[in-house]
């Protein structure tokens, strides 16, 4: 029996800024994202019959086990459809990224089978072509198939998400992830995003060097996140998680704390990964959730 496995990294964006809107609806984007060392476990082997076995912390935040019902159900029939294939699998999932957090972990999971179902079938698809289904399944999608391990590595993603270019870090940076389990809509975010003004009224942000030092990636850290505000009026429980990663600023090795994605997580970024995880100590008392480590694979 032919089982396949990946790791399935949770993405977090450090910085993100609304650029403008197409006229179908999609938001455009200047964001830059990188990959934890926090990750879905997720294997397959061809089987008469689908089935899917969720395991892991958040496994009861995933009710519905039926493939038909899920984002990996929707990834199995994307690439069924794109490449002409069939087949039936044995799926199982480790969940260990929170659900509807803002870090990705949905599009990570869809990413990865992706990479595994290419593999089981001989790699039908290259990279353009499992970026362009990895669109169809959503706007994250294309950058989290681009999770290969190089743990000093940050992308900027451009567009409402297709466009994507590597930029390696200069250090080797940590993360502390807070979340306090509260559901924020991700689209009732976007809808008070557009009620107001959008910053760059659509300019686009500086270009970036291949090679990021720490004052450039200090410097684009302070275009913030534009969801910010939004989720915030959206969800006011959400300052206490904001206002937790933001008193990490006394810990030594601090550069940065926000919010990923549209929330509910929030990151305070480190110099590096021991910084990160001294400084997650006492302030997981009475949380939700914490998590301290480096980037995917950790270094």
């Amino acid at each position: 029996m032919n089982t396949l496995s990946i790791k399935a990294p949770a993405k977090v964006n450090l910085q993100l800024t609304i650029t403008g809107r197409r006229d179908d609806g999609y938001h455009l984007m200047d964001s830059l994202a990188v990959f934890a060392d926090l990750a879905d476990d997720l294997s397959l082997h061809p089987a008469p019959e689908s089935s899917l076995e969720i395991s892991g912390p958040f496994a009861d935040a995933i009710p519905e086990t039926r493939l038909d019902d899920n984002i990996l159900g929707k990834t199995i029939r994307a690439f069924h459809h794109a490449t002409g294939l069939d087949g039936h699998y044995a799926i199982r999932l480790e969940k260990n990224i929170p659900v509807a957090a803002g870090i990705g972990g949905g599009s990570a999971d869809a990413a990865g089978m992706l990479h595994l179902l290419n593999g089981l079938h001989h790699d039908p698809l290259d990279d353009q072509g499992l970026e362009a289904v990895g669109l169809t399944i959503g706007a994250d999608v294309p950058v989290c198939l681009k999770a290969d391990g190089k743990g000093g590595d940050c992308w900027r993603m451009q567009g409402i998400g297709e466009r994507l270019s590597r930029h390696e870090l200069e250090l080797t940076p940590g993360l502390v992830l807070l979340n306090d389990g509260i559901g924020v809509s991700t689209a009732s975010v976007f809808s008070k995003l557009a009620e107001s003004r959008m910053t760059t009224d659509g300019n686009t942000l500086p270009e970036l060097p291949s090679t990021l030092p720490v004052m450039e990636l200090i410097d684009r850290l302070r275009y913030g996140n534009d969801l910010l505000t939004p989720a915030l009026e959206e969800c006011p429980p959400l300052r206490e998680t904001l206002a937790a990663a933001e008193a990490l600023a006394s810990v030594d090795g601090f550069i940065h704390a926000s919010m990923s994605g549209s929330g509910a997580t929030c990151f305070g970024l480190f110099e590096a990964p021991h910084q990160a995880v001294e400084a997650l100590g006492a302030i997981t008392i009475g949380r939700h959730w914490g998590w301290a480590g480096g980037l995917y694979p950790n270094s």
